[in-house]
């Protein structure tokens, strides 16, 4: 679900980067500003990703092993632990996108709430 939300959060930046470049109204500090968010959810879809793989290749080699009886224990914790910390760096990076999505947010709708003051 958050590689879900994730991507269509980002298709929605996307779009709105292509909206902006085919317009005549383009302000670099928000092309900036954009290009930023795209790069924080790129890394975030990244990590997520990864974390996924890594937890999948964990539970196929702890599988692999519990039929061959192999102890694997410490190889499928470290992967494990590996995947926590994909995870948590994905939470990082969305959490950076968040912060900055909210500062875009302040300087679109700063001057207009100023007005009606």
């Amino acid at each position: 679900m958050l590689i879900m939300s994730t991507s269509a959060r980002n298709t929605f930046l996307h779009q709105e980067i292509h909206h902006l470049m085919h317009s005549d109204d383009v302000k670099l500090d928000r092309m900036s500003s954009l290009y930023k968010r795209s790069k924080f959810f790129r890394n975030a879809l990244v990590s997520l990703y990864v974390a996924v793989g890594i937890f999948v290749l964990s539970g196929l080699l702890g599988g692999i092993w519990v039929l061959m009886e192999v102890d694997g224990y410490w190889v499928n914790s470290l992967l494990s632990i590996v995947g926590i910390f994909s995870m948590l760096y994905a939470a990082y990076e969305l959490i950076r996108e968040s912060l900055l999505s909210m500062e875009a947010i302040e300087d679109h709708f700063g001057p207009l709430m100023d007005s009606k003051k």
